[in-house]
């Protein structure tokens, strides 16, 4: 166990300095002390009259130093406050203004919510910048599993795991990507085992506006998710974090590692050989999986995740998913026999993705008008989480872009508008799946088409005469060439 405390205090993740040194003075950064030319905000410039700073120093981050004040005035009079210093020197390059400013941007439009850190507001002077926030006393992640011996108990892990999601799920709505969760960045509000996880971090955060990708390199190397390297992901990059930390919390290891840590992950797949994984339940390896799937399309989201059986003695409450506005739009674009047959499949999936409790809550989130729901009601559930990075991530033009005349659905066909039809190449029976919606189709939605119909809709030139049945009804075979022609990746 000792070893697997010293793999998880690597190079890449030193100790925090429990020191009294003074706060950093000019010289501390930079190449040889340079200060950034002309580095101004634009923030506030008397941070010493709000708040008194401690001398101990509570941790380091990637350009400053976490500092304990006490507020002096107003709302924060006689609170204690976290006080992340960064000196100017180690302002030098666009890319370190542009760090500082997206943190403080990103934090401050934000709603908020019980797993983000709180922010407060942003200071300088001439030396430095200050980001108050929120004051936790309770350490960080990382040093929760050395004091653990290295890994998490189980239930311990779901109880941190749902917090985790939780913020995903809610920066995610809002179309944010964090882009470095990592036990680093989590930390607890208070010194108790039921303490409240804060994700703080977001220097590296940046918005996704609906139906974009982002193409920046980012991260911290361990976490990074196989996307990011192909330099094209999305929000579930952070999915993919999470299943990291995950891996971490359950076994004290790295899923992925060796010479060429990002071979590993672009072409590895993690390992549940060692001796922590024998005590662990399958529904938790299960877990793990389904966040290290390498095609992201087939990842779970933050909100399908607290939905999953391994989660559910945890009775977390599930949130509205960004996902299921994007599977919508995608739905609506198919002409009516390719919905019949996403319809079909919808309904002999379901059982297997056991999602009906993932779905019912996407349903009743939405606030169903006797039973359907309409544009308006995809509107007003995302106007209720509104914030200024909803707006400079343009998420309501997600609304914008779904045909409004056509959407009017109840559960049924919320279900099959909901589930991606890649979600069958995780499956191994997928011939059976297939006829078993093949019955469904030809029970509740099969009819008498022709030969032009179907070359009509599906855009083809080629015959398909083999795609109907003797009685003029569509066959099994066309019923599967109209799944593949929704979505390739199929069969």
């Amino acid at each position: 166990m000792a070893n697997l405390c010293l793999r998880l205090r690597g190079a890449q993740h030193a100790a925090l300095s429990t020191s009294e040194s003074p706060i950093p003075r000019e010289n501390d950064g930079g190449e040889g002390g340079r200060r950034g030319p002309g580095v101004n905000f634009g923030y506030e410039n008397d941070f010493s009259s709000h708040f008194q700073l401690k001398k101990k120093k509570l941790g380091r981050g990637a350009f400053g130093y976490t500092y304990k004040a006490i507020g002096l005035r107003g709302e924060l009079k006689n609170q204690f406050v976290d006080v992340n210093i960064i000196p100017k020197t180690k302002i030098i390059t666009p890319f370190d203004f542009k760090y500082v400013q997206r943190e403080v941007n990103i934090l401050g439009g934000l709603s908020a919510h019980q797993n983000q850190i709180q922010f407060h507001k942003a200071f300088e002077d001439e030396e430095y910048v200050f980001i108050v926030m929120e004051y936790c006393k309770g350490g960080g992640l990382w040093e929760s599993i050395h004091s653990r011996g290295g890994r998490y108990k189980e239930e311990d892990a779901k109880r941190v795991i749902v917090q985790i999601l939780n913020f995903a799920a809610h920066i995610h709505l809002q179309g944010v990507v964090h882009r470095d969760l990592k036990p680093e960045n989590i930390l607890f509000a208070k010194e108790s085992e039921d303490a409240t996880v804060k994700v703080i971090g977001f220097g590296l955060s940046d918005y996704i506006q609906p139906g974009k990708r982002l193409n920046a390199y980012a991260g911290t190397s361990p976490y990074i998710a196989p996307e990011v390297l192909d330099e094209s992901y999305g929000v579930s990059a952070d999915m993919w974090s999470i299943g990291v930390i995950t891996f971490i919390l359950l076994s004290g290891t790295f899923p992925f590692g060796g010479h060429s840590i990002f071979d590993s992950i672009l072409h590895s797949e993690p390992n549940f050989q060692g001796e922590a994984w024998s005590t662990i339940s399958n529904k938790g390896k299960d877990f793990v999986l389904k966040l290290l799937i390498k095609d992201h399309r087939r990842r779970m989201t933050a909100a399908e995740a607290l939905s999953d059986p391994w989660l559910r003695s945890q009775k977390p409450d599930i949130p509205l998913d960004i996902s299921i506005y994007k599977l919508l739009n995608s739905y609506m674009l198919n002409k009516p026999l390719r919905r019949a047959t996403i319809r079909a499949l919808s309904m002999a999936l379901i059982p297997t993705r056991r999602q009906l409790t993932y779905l019912n809550a996407q349903f009743q989130l939405l606030k169903p008008t006797n039973g359907y729901v309409s544009i308006d009601n995809f509107g007003m559930a995302l106007m209720k989480y509104m914030s200024d990075a909803m707006w400079k991530a343009k998420v309501l033009d997600i609304i914008h872009q779904m045909p409004k005349e056509e959407i009017i659905m109840d559960f049924e066909e919320f279900c099959a508008a909901a589930i991606s039809p890649l979600l069958l190449k995780a499956i191994g029976n997928q011939d059976y799946i297939v006829t078993e919606a093949y019955k469904h189709h030809f029970e509740q939605w099969n009819r008498v088409i022709t030969v032009e119909d179907i070359s009509e809709e599906q855009n083809l030139e080629t015959s398909v005469w083999k795609w109907v049945r003797s009685d003029g009804k569509l066959s099994l075979f066309g019923y599967k060439k109209i799944l593949q022609n929704t979505s390739p990746y199929l069969l």
